[in-house]
């Protein structure tokens, strides 16, 4: 079974940890994570609302412990594939992540350190940590100069109070692990059920319900996706902003999206996670009272074929300004 980065964390020695300023590492983890979870996240998503932003799904304290579970099954039964500062760094990260929602979701990834600062010396005295925290907090999403590759502009690795840490694996992980958190515990059943959703939002809320099972399997390297879809949210459009969606679209088109998050986050991930899968079951049900399903439509999203390799090497290293004929005209007039 696999063990949680939060509680193991609990179980290492304050020597694991690098020196640092303020009260211990693991006091500190508990302090914030409970000042999160008593003062900010029971809010966000009515701060959001208050801005214009719809009903969100949950993004409390539920979604917070989905998120550092789904890490921890990527990492596997053994979250020794991480030092205990980077576990330590990539759980507060997650406790972070969309704690700014609550002023707006519009680039609320990039107003993290606006709450760190609220927080004071519960996270420490030491600068450099906070802001390391921010960054991998802030990469799960939004864009950088209109770029959604938020990854790389990291830093490889950096040394953080004496240790190395690497970043760009942390962000990755806990992007993909929020990805992979948008299931049943996220949706409003009872407001959604009793049509109290706003139109913009329902479909968002409809897609979570649905969703009963987020499997990881490190050693197959596969993710198994389970949604159970009944007759009366199969033949209705849900609201989706202005616009109005079959469900059954959704879950392919958020699937395939998750697809492309799998595909992007793999390349910070490998070798300490690699999934090449994801396998999706919706079955489908006239009535709740069925045990065998009316019909099950499965399908498996994984990178097929030859890759398509762009037209120019220059498409792929804008870098190179040299052409042939350049070259030529360079080396003859020299």
């Amino acid at each position: 079974m696999t063990q949680r980065l939060d509680e193991w964390l609990l179980t290492r020695p304050e020597s694991d940890f690098p020196t640092s300023a303020g009260i211990p590492h693991r006091t500190r983890l508990g302090a914030v994570g409970q000042y999160l979870q008593k003062e900010i996240h029971p809010h966000v998503e009515k701060g959001a609302m208050l801005r214009g932003d719809g009903y969100l799904t949950d993004h409390g304290r539920e979604h917070i412990d989905t998120v550092i579970r789904r890490a921890s099954e990527l990492l596997g039964p053994v979250p020794g594939e991480l030092t205990t500062y980077e576990a330590y760094l990539l759980v507060m990260a997650i406790h972070f992540h969309d704690v700014a929602n609550i002023f707006g979701r519009a680039e609320h990834e990039k107003r993290a350190g606006d709450i760190m600062r609220e927080i004071g010396r519960l996270m420490g005295d030491d600068s450099v940590e906070v802001r390391t925290i921010q960054q991998i907090a802030r990469a799960h999403g939004g864009h950088v100069d209109g770029d959604r590759d938020t990854i790389t502009q990291l830093p490889f690795s950096e040394y953080v109070l004496g240790a190395h840490v690497r970043i760009q694996l942390l962000a990755a992980l806990l992007r993909f692990a929020d990805e992979l958190a948008d299931d049943s515990s996220r949706a409003a059943r009872f407001p959604l059920e009793h049509n109290q959703i706003p139109a913009s939002s329902e479909i968002f809320h409809a897609y979570a319900r649905s969703l009963h099972t987020v499997a990881i399997d490190p050693h197959s390297r596969t993710i198994e996706l389970r949604f159970d879809l009944y007759k009366p949210d199969a033949i209705r459009r849900f609201g989706k902003g202005k616009k109005r969606a079959y469900l059954l679209d959704e879950i392919y088109s958020r699937t395939l999206k998750m697809h492309t998050e799998r595909i992007y986050c793999s390349r910070f991930l490998v070798p300490v996670v690699r999934i090449d899968a994801i396998n999706v079951r919706v079955s489908v049900y006239v009535s709740e009272n069925q045990v065998t399903p009316d019909r099950e439509i499965g399908y498996s999203l994984q990178e097929r074929g030859y890759p398509v390799s762009p037209k120019t090497l220059s498409e792929l290293c804008p870098s190179i300004e040299w052409t042939g004929r350049a070259l030529r005209t360079a080396l003859l007039r020299d």
